[in-house]
């Protein structure tokens, strides 16, 4: 080969990289979000928007929503109380954003997530779209993201998916969220929710979470005539 030819294979080659880099633009956000989540820097992670549209066939798409997903999440869950199972309303356009993420994700099958991380990445939706439900503007579209939610639910391992149905359901038995019999049925179902957890295995501090939804369950039972038998 020519020193000729040698130049211009070279400089096609370069040609070739550089028109990847272009077209692929997600492959280095993918890097970098990976080294940003190893160091705990969400915030680096959800200022940089997930760039691309990801076409068919395309790898990582899935991880690297996933990873934006988590780093709202993570900086919403930053303002919540020490003692709250959410964080409070200002959060809620990084909650917004989080299950904006975890949608887009789960559209991809491009094999970058793990099974594991596709069931954190289930968890971490539901827990999401709950905590919307917890800050929405009124009890009937928070009933419809917690209906939402405990569709993705069903799909977890039977102590998590029995959890969030505890969950949701005691979220479906408050006060304005239905009938009177309609609260009856979905107290009693967190109940049974809640103890099928238990026997489940749930551990943690998930436990003394399930305490309380059997004891606020209990009330609304007592609240509601012929709900106690």
């Amino acid at each position: 080969m020519s020193r000729y030819a040698m130049i211009c294979m070279a400089l096609l080659l370069g040609l070739i990289v550089a028109g990847c880099s272009v077209i692929n633009p997600g492959v280095a956000q993918l890097e970098r979000y990976q080294q940003a989540q190893a160091a705990g820097e969400w915030q680096a992670i959800a200022d940089d928007t997930p760039v691309g549209e990801c076409p068919s066939g395309a790898a990582g798409c899935a991880q690297r929503y996933a990873i934006h997903g988590e780093a709202n999440q993570q900086l919403a869950f930053d303002s919540r109380a020490p003692d709250a199972f959410c964080p409070p309303s200002v959060a809620k356009g990084r909650l917004e954003s989080a299950v904006a993420s975890f949608s887009k994700s789960e559209q991809f099958a491009d094999g970058s997530l793990t099974p594991e991380a596709q069931v954190k990445l289930k968890e971490l939706h539901v827990q999401a779209l709950y905590c919307l439900a917890e800050n929405a503007a009124s009890i009937e579209q928070g009933k419809v993201l917690v209906r939402q939610g405990a569709a993705l639910a069903s799909g977890l391992p039977q102590a998590d998916a029995l959890f969030w149905q505890a969950i949701n359901q005691l979220y479906l038995a408050q006060p304005g969220a239905g009938s009177d019999a309609q609260r009856c049925t979905a107290a009693r179902l967190a109940d049974q929710a809640s103890s099928g957890a238990r026997t489940a295995g749930v551990n943690g501090e998930r436990i003394q979470t399930l305490s309380r939804v059997s004891h606020d369950a209990e009330l609304v039972r007592r609240s509601i005539a012929g709900c106690v038998e």
